[in-house]
């Protein structure tokens, strides 16, 4: 999945953000400092960098639960510019699997 990502943005406030966004395939990641990406779309999808389904992933399937749960906390916690909770929905994954053999 990683592959083909569109962009990449840049957020961590000790690096120089860029001026306008860059290819993903053109960014230059350091995949043993990454815990998770975003996966284009207009809806946000974010991956974690889970080891042994990652050819570089950093965190381990016994953590998977408690690093998703970290971020979701921290998605749900951005506030707009005024400090107020601007309502961010998260969706896992697994809420929209369906065990239906007929809708496989």
């Amino acid at each position: 999945m990683r592959d083909h990502p569109e962009f990449i943005l840049v957020d961590i406030p000790e690096l120089k953000k860029p001026s306008t966004t860059i290819p993903f395939s053109k960014a230059k990641i350091d995949w043993s400092k990454t815990k998770a990406w975003g996966d284009g779309g207009y809806y946000a999808r974010i991956f974690l960098n889970v080891a042994g389904r990652e050819p570089e992933g950093t965190i381990s399937k016994n953590d998977y639960e408690k690093v998703r749960d970290e971020l979701i906390a921290g998605l749900k916690s951005i506030p707009d510019e005024n400090g107020r909770p601007i309502g961010t929905m998260v969706f896992v994954q697994r809420n929209f699997t369906s065990t239906c053999a007929e809708c496989a």
